[in-house]
This record gives C-alpha cells, structure tokens and sequence, in this order.
C-alpha cells in the first residue's frame, strides 16, 4: 500500500513538474510580458561575466540583478557585494573550477552565505545600512550564481522562501524522498535546501529526460506560493501574495498544476516532519 502511495505521489510530482514547463514556455504566456525581457537582459550579463570578472562588470550584474529579479538588498549593500564576489570570483572560484559541484556549493555557502558581509558588519553595535537578513543575502547569491555565473545553473539551485517552503513540503510528503534527504546533520540552510532538491532531480530524472535545477524551479516557485495562498484562504487570512500571482491560481490554467499539488499532500494528522527541524 506504501509502495502505490509513494508511486502515485511521485507521478503526480512528475507531472506537475510538466505542468509547470509548459506554463512557463506557453506562447501566449500567462506570466507577465517583461518576464521575458529580463531573462535576456541578464543572459547579457552573463556573456559579459564569462569573459572577465572585473569589478565594473561585477557591479553591474549585482545591481541588474537585484532590480529585475527584487532581490531586496539595499543599495550600498549591492556595491558592498559586488566588491565580495569580485575578489571571490578572481580568487576561491577560479580555485574551484575543476572541483565537484558540491564542494563549489560548500565553498560558496561557507564563504559567502554564512560569513560574506555579516562576518565583520554584525560585529558592530550600530550600523548606518541595515543589513538584509541572512535569507535574503542566500536567495540573492543563490540567483547570482545560478542566473549569471557560467555553468552556475547545474550548480546552484535557486533559494527563496517559496522554493524553500516548495521543496521541504514535497520530500515530506514523498517517503522515498524523505529518506533519500535524511536528517540535516549540520548543514547550513543553503545546502540543507540544496540537498533536497537534489534529491528531487534525481528521483524524477531518467537516462533520456534529466530533470535540472531550472525545470524544478519553474515548480518550486509557483509551488510555494499556491502553498501559502491555500494556507491563508483556510485561515480566512488576506493573501500577501502579488496581484499577478493570486489571479493566477485563480484562473482555468492553473487547476492541472493544483491537482497535481494536492495530490503530494497527506491529510494534516498523517503528515510528520524530519527528525531535526527541516527549516
């Protein structure tokens, strides 16, 4: 009975992955026309970073990013972060390019989302820039080096609190995955997230139709956002949500992808959680 359980969920996982895709590469589009414009834009950028990371090419990709992806880090701080990663990618990541892509995720988690500018700034009492919370500056790097770093999209999947939210929810309600991920064991929150959704990629790949990080994205997002919309509509709550976002899941064209996500789900008395806290 396990077994027909897990072999559903994980059909269903599969095919809201597709769902997902296709949505996302429908012509017309359902997502907002700029959509579009932004990924060439910062397709641009990345040429440019593949030929020298200069610290006015860094610069430039930084504030790029963070404007068209609202990545939320205040200004001074982007400058404060484009110095960072200029050193590091003339430096640590030119050291790492023929390592294992793990080993480039730990030198980046370790370096630069668990120290990075918090490893001096928060020493200080007062501070004239706030610094941003440490779940924003990961969600920041994660999209830096998956969107603009060369071969970063194999890498580095993306992190944010929707694909966060997305995947722990997913390898909970899938025991096969569940026990492929195991228990955190020290990991910091970057490659805690990581490690699921590779768990995730793997389960849904085959030989002849590999599942990567950017195809698992395009679920992730829409995925922890119908999460928190369903949660606050049975708690009668007024979604934070965007506009955009709430119309969405209230069209026709996303009933297939909802199917496929409740169908992922337990009732709530059936559904536990890892042995050490998942968030």
């Amino acid at each position: 009975m396990n077994q027909q359980i897990n072999s559903k969920k994980v059909q269903a996982l599969r095919k809201a992955v597709k769902v997902a895709n296709d949505l996302r590469h429908k012509k017309p589009s359902p997502f907002p026309p700029e959509w579009e414009i932004i990924e060439k834009i910062l397709k641009g950028c990345k040429k440019r970073l593949a030929t020298s990371f200069t610290k006015e090419n860094v610069l430039k990709a930084c504030i790029l990013l963070n404007a068209l992806w609202s990545t939320r880090i205040p200004p001074p701080n982007v400058t404060k972060w484009a110095t960072i990663l200029t050193k590091f990618l003339n430096k640590e990541w030119k050291e790492l390019s023929r390592k294992p892509a793990e080993e480039k995720r730990r030198c980046v988690a370790k370096e630069l989302m668990l120290e990075g500018m918090n490893k001096e700034e928060t020493k200080k009492k007062k501070q004239e820039i706030p610094i941003p919370s440490q779940r924003i500056q990961r969600s920041f790097l994660s999209k830096f080096f998956h969107l603009l770093v060369e071969g970063g999209e194999k890498v580095f999947p993306l992190y944010d609190r929707f694909a966060k939210k997305a995947a722990t929810r997913i390898v909970q309600s899938i025991p096969e995955l569940k026990k492929n991920v195991g228990r955190k064991n020290g990991l910091g929150d970057y490659e805690w997230h990581a490690k699921k959704v590779l768990v995730i990629c793997k389960k849904l790949s085959s030989d002849d139709k590999p599942v990567g990080f950017r195809e698992l994205d395009y679920l992730l997002w829409l995925a922890g956002q119908y999460y928190e919309y369903k949660k606050d509509k049975e708690k009668g709550k007024d979604s934070r949500l965007s506009k955009f976002v709430i119309d969405f899941l209230n069209k026709p064209i996303s009933r297939t992808l909802k199917d496929c996500l409740d169908a992922l789900d337990d009732p709530p008395s059936n559904r536990g959680g890892f042995s050490k806290p998942a968030l």
